[in-house]
């Protein structure tokens, strides 16, 4: 039980704050998901004006957001990289001051950003939709990860406090 004790504090940050009474594993996982939902808006919204490219070809396509990014919210980017790389991934998150769900939401843009290429690359639906579910990251270490996580500091520290930058 003492191993799952990270886990359990990444996902009580990533539901945020209980409200007093709501203590059933229903009403828990209810927060849960809309913050997630939330999540997964913020980041369709967030993106710096320089990847309106992007935005346009997800859209052209008719690619929505909570199509693929509510998988990266709800299982953490544990499905998009090997364990090794959510270790590293979760250990900068539990260090982060204003909380886990603020810089995730920087991180997945930051993959968008990596993937910027290869997401215009694709032209249709089911083959954007394939790839953004399962980008090629089976092969990442702590270089890859590292070159990850400092494109999402870049991200946050040039726009966070800059709410202007993004085109609503």
């Amino acid at each position: 039980m003492l191993c799952l004790s990270p886990e359990n504090e990444i996902l009580r940050k990533l539901e945020g704050k209980r409200q007093t009474g709501l203590t059933e594993a229903g009403a828990s996982h209810q927060i849960g998901r809309h913050h997630r939902e939330d999540l997964s808006r913020a980041l369709k919204d967030s993106g710096p004006q320089q990847q309106k490219q992007v935005h346009r070809h997800l859209d052209q396509h008719e690619v929505k957001y909570l199509q693929f990014a509510f998988r990266w919210m709800n299982n953490l980017l544990m499905r998009e990289m090997p364990l090794r790389c959510t270790v590293r991934l979760w250990d900068t998150y539990q260090s982060e001051p204003e909380g886990f769900s603020h810089f995730h939401l920087y991180v997945c843009a930051a993959f968008l950003v990596r993937w910027r290429k290869e997401i215009l690359e694709e032209k249709d639906f089911q083959e954007l939709l394939i790839f953004l579910q399962n980008l090629p990251t089976a092969h990442w270490g702590n270089e890859e990860v590292s070159v990850l996580l400092a494109e999402a500091y870049r991200l946050k520290f040039a726009f966070a406090d800059a709410p202007n930058h993004y085109k609503k």
